[in-house]
Formats: structure tokens, C-alpha cells, sequence
């Protein structure tokens, strides 16, 4: 296995009123913001001076530095309750960043303290281009793959060159705990994925992946896969 690409996304919600939106979403705040963590661009959808619309702010195409290496931020969204973060990094890279960025927000905004236990929900996903010495075939059984090459070649109006497999998915629907309900929280069905990478051909051996659970445990199913299915 050879990982080549890897970004993980978490979101936190946290409980009403951690987050004071009068500070955060001031021009002069979210540029020391900006400026600190070299965000190229920023959303403010709604105006803070209407008092009933969303408290958002958008943050894009960021870097920071932990431990000598440079980690993009693709995205930070503030929304509300909800704290959603991207980087091209490990998760542990990303909740790294994360507390250097609730940390660097306790100096600028005036009685902001963060504090885990104000966080009601973490859920985490992971992407990964790897390579795997895998035949993606072999996933599939004897008697579906004879489907395939006996059953759909002479029913097509056309000659059937060649049948790639492109997208192998699983929903993944997750128990709505009444710790959660009572905050009026619903955690989404999300998929894990692994198929071969469309822009490669299935001869290379490269796969996307993604799932919903951080990045170690990710890596750890995607070598059980390998071990399972390997050449």
C-alpha cells in the first residue's frame, strides 16, 4: 500500500452561544484571521447587522506550519453551532490545526474560551488516493463477473470492447442517540467508498477511497482490503 493523496474533513458542533459571531465576524477580526493563517478568500453570506439571519463565516485556501511541515487548510467553515474543517493532512494534522486556530482565536476575541466539553458531536471522513496490489476485479464473485463477460456483451447493440468497474459504494446509516436528540442533532448516512481512480487505468492499481471515520482507521481498513483481496 502507498498512500499518494490524503485530505480529512471533521465537523464539531458545539454547544449554542461557544462561538461570539459579534467578534468573530468583524472586518478587522477576520482579517488578523486571514492574515495568520494565509486564507486566500473568505464568505460572509449574511450581514451580522441583521440579527435573525445565519452567523457565517466561510475561510478558503489556507497553510499553516506544525512541526516543520506546512499543512493547506482547504476550508474552515464557522456556521452557527457547527465547526467544519479541511486539510490535505492526517487527522491528527487536522485537530492539530484546529486547536492552533481555537487557540490563536482566544487572543483576538474578547472572553472566547475553548473547551472539548463544549463540543456535542465530532464526526470525521477521510479521501485517499492510494495505490494497492490489488485486482479490482477479484472483489467481485466468480458468478458475477461470468454476468458480466457471458450476459451483457451480446445484448449490446454495439461491440463491447472493454467493461470497466468505476464505483463500488456503501451507505452507511448510524444509530440517532438521544444524547444527540435532545440537541436537535441528526447524524447523516454517509458512504464508504473504494474504486479505482477514474482518471488512471485499472492496470495501475490506484483506488479513491473514502470513509467516515478518521484517518488512521482509515488507513487500517484500507490495509485489511489489500490483505483481503491482494494478487
Amino acid at each position: 500500500m502507498k498512500i499518494i493523496e490524503m485530505s480529512t474533513i471533521q465537523v464539531r458542533i458545539l454547544a449554542q452561544d461557544t462561538i461570539p459571531y459579534h467578534l468573530l465576524l468583524r472586518p478587522d477580526r477576520v482579517k488578523l484571521l486571514m492574515d495568520n493563517f494565509a486564507f486566500q478568500n473568505h464568505e460572509i453570506p449574511f450581514p451580522l447587522s441583521e440579527q435573525q439571519t445565519p452567523k457565517i463565516l466561510n475561510l478558503l485556501s489556507g497553510e499553516i506550519k506544525l512541526n516543520g511541515k506546512n499543512i493547506i487548510i482547504t476550508r474552515i467553515l464557522f456556521e452557527n453551532r457547527k465547526v467544519q474543517i479541511k486539510v490535505l493532512g492526517s487527522t491528527n494534522e487536522l485537530n492539530q490545526t484546529l486547536l492552533t486556530i481555537f487557540t490563536f482565536l482566544e487572543g483576538i476575541l474578547d472572553g472566547f474560551k475553548y473547551d472539548d466539553s463544549k463540543v456535542i458531536l465530532t464526526t470525521d471522513q477521510t479521501e485517499c488516493v492510494v495505490h494497492l496490489d490489488v485486482d479490482f476485479m477479484s472483489v467481485f464473485s466468480h458468478k458475477f463477473r461470468k454476468f458480466l463477460k457471458t450476459n451483457i456483451p451480446p445484448k449490446m447493440s454495439n461491440k463491447v470492447e472493454m467493461m470497466t468497474p468505476r464505483h463500488l459504494s456503501f451507505e452507511l446509516s448510524f444509530e440517532q442517540a438521544m444524547q444527540y436528540r435532545k440537541y436537535n442533532i441528526n447524524i447523516t448516512s454517509k458512504n464508504f467508498t473504494i474504486e479505482p481512480r477514474t482518471t488512471t487505468s485499472l492496470d495501475d492499481k490506484v483506488f479513491y477511497t473514502i470513509a467516515p471515520c478518521p484517518s488512521d482507521v482509515h488507513i487500517e481498513l484500507i490495509k485489511e482490503f489489500e490483505e483481503v483481496f491482494k494478487d
